[in-house]
């Protein structure tokens, strides 16, 4: 549990959307992104907030078509149902201002498919933040057309301070270099509650808190995700970040959805391996996703874990695979 000033939470959400909206209540209400960016901003600006029993891509149809919807606060496997539904035309964005996509990493061609969709005149935002920094840090806040550095988590909020650490050294590094990325602002918590043993793990002495997230930002101070600590995959030495390679596989014209995660091997330590889902009708092979990242990435990069392919990716409510569930399979 975090705690966190009452405050602050209110300032956050009033922030973004200053007006007042019709939001479906699509993310979970006892997730940090559902209560602050929905209801605590709707009940700040008397937003109309339309609630859905359960989230499909039939009742995402029927929510567009029924109310006039100008504000969606989604994650990534809402945007992808937004793009693979058939049913959902141009037409439905009409009245929408604003798309805000966070909880997970967005990927480039995602945010450009999206953007073909909706059109040029709704404003698609990306944020970066965690129920620790209640919850924004991060904000793209230019249209893509007009700026937006594809791929990043934007500019830091007003008041708030990040820089870019070695992981094992605690040494701060300048821009362009990789490296943990660790906050502070008055939006991070006070502290995870009586729980000192995670406190101290999280927080460094100055009172700087570590995210678990690697990044960097560039010279222009546009901060970018490369991946999370926990999750590199140790290839003979090499660091191999699975979100590389998911973007890439992404890419491939017969490819839905994918997750790349480590497993044992018996000369490299560990070996990608990529778990797919098809998009219907496809014929695709295996050895032709193996392939096509061959020609894309270094050799330790390579999918020498091999290829699965599954009918869908074990997500949280939020986005985020659930790297564990592939991992047993």
């Amino acid at each position: 549990m975090c705690v966190h000033e009452y405050d602050l939470l209110l300032s956050e959400a009033d922030d973004l959307c200053p007006e007042q909206n019709v939001m479906p209540f699509i993310l979970p209400m006892y997730h940090i992104y559902g209560m602050t960016m929905i209801m605590l901003q709707g009940l700040l600006r008397g937003c109309k907030l339309v609630t859905v029993p359960k989230l499909t891509s039939t009742m995402l149809v029927n929510v567009l078509d029924n109310f006039r919807t100008t504000a969606l606060f989604i994650v990534p496997p809402i945007v992808q149902m937004l793009l693979s539904n058939s049913r959902i035309k141009r037409s439905h964005f009409m009245k929408i201002k604003t798309i805000m996509s966070g909880g997970a990493p967005l990927g480039i061609l995602q945010l450009k498919r999206l953007r073909e969709k909706a059109g040029m005149d709704v404003n698609i935002f990306q944020g970066y933040g965690m129920t620790e920094t209640s919850p924004l840090t991060h904000i793209q806040t230019t249209r893509i057309n007009v700026g937006m550095k594809l791929g990043g988590i934007g500019l830091l909020l007003p008041s708030t301070e990040a820089k870019i650490i070695l992981p094992e050294s605690g040494k701060q590094v300048g821009s362009n270099e990789v490296g943990e990325i660790v906050l502070r602002g008055p939006q991070i918590m006070k502290g995870y509650y009586k729980n000192e043993m995670a406190n101290q793990e999280v927080f460094m002495s100055d009172g700087w808190l570590k995210t678990g997230d690697l990044g960097c930002y560039d010279d222009d101070g546009h901060f970018f995700i490369t991946g999370r600590r926990k999750e590199l995959i140790k290839v003979k030495g090499y660091q191999v970040a699975p979100v590389e390679l998911e973007e890439l596989i992404r890419g491939h014209p017969d490819v839905d959805d994918v997750a790349v995660v480590g497993v044992p091997h018996d000369t490299l330590g560990e070996a990608p391996k990529a778990f797919v889902v098809l998009k219907r009708g496809s014929n695709v092979t295996p050895r032709l996703i193996e392939d096509y990242v061959k020609e894309n990435v270094v050799k330790y990069k390579q999918l020498s874990g091999g290829v699965s392919f599954i009918d869908s990716i074990p997500k949280s409510a939020t986005g985020k695979i659930l790297r564990n569930q592939l991992k047993e399979l």
